[in-house]
């Protein structure tokens, strides 16, 4: 069984790259944040998308 942080990885990137190809706002792209928020502590993804804004994400997104 994944653990919170493989869970929260996979269902951020797939949020972002369904933004990505999708926009912003698609019920099918809000569908995996409801995921990982529902899964994983507010600081978890919070920490997430900010090293993400800054570049900082050790991993492709």
């Amino acid at each position: 069984m994944e653990n919170g942080k493989q869970l929260l990885t996979r269902h951020s990137t797939m949020n972002r790259r369904c933004i990505h190809a999708k926009g912003k706002g698609v019920p099918e792209c809000e569908k995996f944040a409801r995921y990982y928020r529902s899964l994983c502590p507010l600081e978890w993804f919070e920490r997430w998308n900010e090293r993400r804004e800054l570049g900082i994400f050790p991993g492709p997104v």
